[in-house]
């Protein structure tokens, strides 16, 4: 690794602070050179690179590619110590494909075999010429450059670089004396990297004026990432992973529920489907260790433990040959093409409508389905009936998580909890319903008459504590169902709420 040494600034006027440049520091040589530089900048979806202190990145420039990889040792101002290596690359986010290297070892002795996402890309236009300084030799650069998260740009950098190349460091602090007498620049404690990455951690969040399709793209690409990061504990069994790998999933089939409208059926099916297969293999594993979490440890139930265990260790077997295969890796590309706006899905005309315009329908689209599916839940004895009251109620979480930097921040807290305290006792009502079903099911095969016994019993506890949550819902009912809610999600989109419907404009 070489030690890099250089002052950076952010500056208003490129031109203006390289005629201050002319002038203060005479060239010697050629004068300035002009070229465009395209920086992909990238880490792990759980940020092993990050959380390593080093960023890394694939610069395009003249036809070639470069990775750069660099660790910040210090920064005093303006003035940035750190080491970096190169090495020669491919355009592809794939270090199997480069050719070998130091930098390219050292990168994968940190990501291993985990995915590398794109973050941001820092297109610049950079003009740079050579400055002697008593006898040391520096770059100057000055670059005007466009961040873009995907296809969409999400803010402007403006800096100029004066990079040490031979001699003193004593030289390179007093052309920062001479730069900060001339009052044209400001010294930047910051990386490019760190500032883009400011830039681009602005424009994920959901913004009132964003489109319908722009949001989804958002959302939908938040929770990939999420999905991603877990995916190196699931392929370790980790449980606590793969139960949030799931929820990720789900999350991601609430928010096509949500945003779907804004792309054409045909696009939304196929995407749909691909996150189903996904879902449904994580779900495999997922259902039995929820059984075999409650399972309790006494005499009697052991067989019926065992034969959990096998029929996760089945499960688990097929998802991580889901997760080895082709098709996953496809659906992978294909998600992260889709929420970089480089996906070929078609955005309807409607999806020109704002996330402000259309946060109130949404929300009160999701509502009146909860408030529908409790009409035939409570007081029913119908399991069907109250499964379909959570999912309602699980993609009105989401929606009003989704949907929050756009919500009144007070209303749409208190809305969540009160969700939330429905989506918990919903929640236990289905895992009991859930492990009575597999308990009568065993039962129906078991072996000896003592385990079919004891898994009769089990199953008729489990009957018996749904009945009791059913019989106690009335109140956490109440609280999503009743006039509180309603006025509270009224003023959380910034409508008037009435009696005879949710809110106005609905």
């Amino acid at each position: 690794m070489s030690e890099e040494l250089e002052l950076k600034y952010s500056i208003e006027d490129a031109g203006q602070i390289a005629e201050w440049l002319d002038t203060a520091f005479p060239p010697a040589g050629d004068g300035w050179r002009s070229a465009i530089i395209t920086d992909r900048y990238f880490d792990t979806p759980d940020h092993a690179l990050a959380s390593a202190g080093v960023g890394a990145r694939l610069r395009r420039t003249s036809g070639k590619t470069q990775l750069t990889f660099k660790s910040d040792i210090a920064v005093r101002g303006g003035l940035h110590r750190r080491l970096e290596l190169e090495g020669p690359a491919t355009r592809a986010l794939d270090p199997r494909r480069w050719p070998e290297s130091e930098a390219r070892e050292r990168l994968l002795a940190i990501t291993g075999e985990r995915r590398l996402v794109e973050r941001f890309v820092v297109r610049q236009r950079r003009r740079e010429r050579e400055l002697v300084v008593g006898g040391s030799v520096m770059t100057a650069s000055i670059d005007i450059a466009v961040v873009r998260v995907g296809i969409t740009p999400v803010g402007e950098l403006r800096q100029m670089e004066v990079e040490l190349r031979g001699g003193s460091a004593a030289a390179l602090r007093r052309v920062g004396r001479r730069v900060a007498a001339g009052g044209l620049a400001r010294p930047e404690p910051r990386s490019k990297l760190v500032m883009a990455a400011e830039l681009a951690d602005a424009a994920a969040q959901v913004g009132a004026a964003d489109t319908l399709a722009e949001a989804s793209r958002k959302v939908l690409h938040r929770q990939l990432l999420r999905m991603l990061e877990r995916e190196t504990g699931v392929r370790a069994d980790d449980q606590l992973a793969l139960k949030q790998m799931r929820v990720a999933t789900r999350r991601m089939r609430a928010a096509w529920q949500l945003f779907g409208t804004a792309y054409k059926r045909a696009d939304q099916r196929r995407y749909v489907a691909e996150l189903r297969s996904v879902a449904r293999a994580l779900g495999e594993v997922r259902d039995v260790d929820v059984l075999l979490e409650w399972l309790p440890a006494q005499p009697g139930v052991e067989s019926i433990g065992e034969a959990w265990r096998e029929r996760r260790s089945a499960a688990y077997e097929q998802l991580m040959k889901l997760l080895e295969s082709r098709e996953y890796r496809r659906f992978v590309d294909d998600y992260l093409e889709l929420t970089a706006g480089r996906g070929g899905a078609v955005a309807r005309r409607r999806a020109a409508t704002t996330i402000g315009q259309a946060a109130p329908a949404l929300t009160g689209r999701t509502y009146r389905e909860v408030l529908d599916e409790g009409g035939v839940a409570v007081g029913s004895s119908i399991d069907e009936a109250w499964h379909r009251l959570r999912i309602a109620g699980k993609r009105l979480r989401y929606a009003l998580e989704f949907l929050r930097p756009v919500l009144d921040d007070r209303a749409a807290s208190e809305l969540i909890r009160r969700v939330t305290r429905m989506q918990d006792v919903l929640g236990e009502m289905n895992d009991a319903s859930v492990a009575a079903i597999a308990l009568e099911q065993w039962a129906a095969q078991a072996g000896t008459a003592a385990q079919q016994a004891a898994a009769v019993a089990l199953a008729g506890e489990r009957r018996q504590h749904v009945g009791r949550l059913r019989r106690s819902f009335a109140p956490v009912w109440r609280g999503v169902s009743g006039v509180t809610f309603g006025r509270l999600l009224a003023r959380a989109v910034g409508e008037t709420y009435t009696a005879n419907g949710v809110f106005t404009s609905t």
